[in-house]
């Protein structure tokens, strides 16, 4: 039998410096990626959404779909709750992409829950807020009809979680729900949703509330409520008025006139009818910044004030 040399002392230290100097790049950062487990998670969840988003930008769905699963499993395992939220959230908007509504409801739920379950902490993840986010877009702009009403839901429900009841991000989503009812004949059901977006921060755009008034005011008059469609016709002209005449004022002017001869008013509705053929319908200077709109609103609400306190009394 062999006899066994004895080793020296720092032997085992020496032999392993030795092997490391050697050691091509990357085993070392394998070695250093498995001494510290959380970084390694991360580089690889990185690595996985890059993979996703690829895949995606690439419409390889069905690609995304498998990557997805595989880091949700991953993110299980690490109990990453964001990761999880987000995988969820991917593997939903794959199946979507696909027209498989059905197949993503489940992964919907879960990546909402997930984002619940942390509460108000998960606002600040900007990684899961930008996946649901994603995920809600994909949801509105859902095309399929047997689906359409409950892809809008599905996106204002996420928007309600992550922003809160009272968020300028829910006004286009409101407005498309309210739309969807309103095309359906569904009034009632328009209505609320209308007057939400209304009463939302960011309604001080102009262009965008004398759209919805009108909407608003068709719905009531649908709903035979003549006073309510009335107030929300004034409304929305008055803003016309201040903003300009544009290709759709004339035809809005027509319309008011209708209503008015159906309410039993002649006299006012030939006078509309003569300033709608007057009219000149120019191209609006669209005012875009923020800053800008609240003035104005402030404005116009002196105005329509002003207008009302010099009324004769009946």
């Amino acid at each position: 039998m062999l006899a066994m040399r004895k080793a020296p002392p720092h032997a085992d230290t020496q032999w392993a410096s030795a092997c490391l100097s050697r050691a091509s790049p990357l085993l070392f950062t394998t070695t250093i990626l498995c001494a510290a487990p959380s970084l390694a998670q991360q580089y690889s969840w990185t690595e996985t959404t890059q993979k996703l988003n690829d895949a995606i930008l690439r419409r390889e769905y069905s690609r995304a779909e498998e990557i997805a699963r595989s880091g949700l499993a991953v993110a299980q395992r690490s109990h990453s709750q964001s990761e999880i939220c987000q995988a969820n959230a991917y593997i939903a908007k794959a199946l979507l992409k696909r027209g498989r509504f059905s197949d993503a409801e489940p992964f919907f739920r879960d990546a909402l829950a997930t984002a619940l379950q942390l509460k108000a902490g998960f606002r600040q993840d900007e990684d899961m807020v930008t996946a649901l986010d994603d995920l809600a877009t994909v949801y509105y702009s859902e095309d399929s009809e047997q689906y359409k009403e409950r892809a809008f839901k599905h996106a204002l429900e996420i928007f309600d979680k992550l922003f809160g009841t009272n968020h300028p991000k829910l006004i286009d989503m409101l407005a498309k729900l309210a739309r969807y009812y309103k095309e359906h004949g569904r009034y009632q059901e328009a209505v609320p949703h209308y007057l939400r977006a209304l009463k939302l921060n960011g309604m001080d755009n102009p262009y965008t509330r004398e759209k919805y008034l009108w909407s608003l005011g068709e719905c009531y008059e649908n709903m035979n409520d003549l006073k309510n469609a009335e107030k929300q016709y004034r409304a929305s002209l008055a803003l016309t008025d201040k903003l300009g005449p544009d290709k759709k004022a004339t035809s809005r002017m027509r319309s008011f006139a209708r209503f008015l001869r159906i309410t039993n008013r002649p006299a006012e509705a030939d006078k509309l009818i003569a300033r709608a053929v007057s009219l000149k319908p120019q191209e609006r200077k669209r005012v875009t910044s923020s800053e800008v709109f609240k003035p104005f609103m402030q404005e116009f609400a002196r105005e329509q004030l002003n207008k009302t306190k010099k009324k004769p009394m009946p």
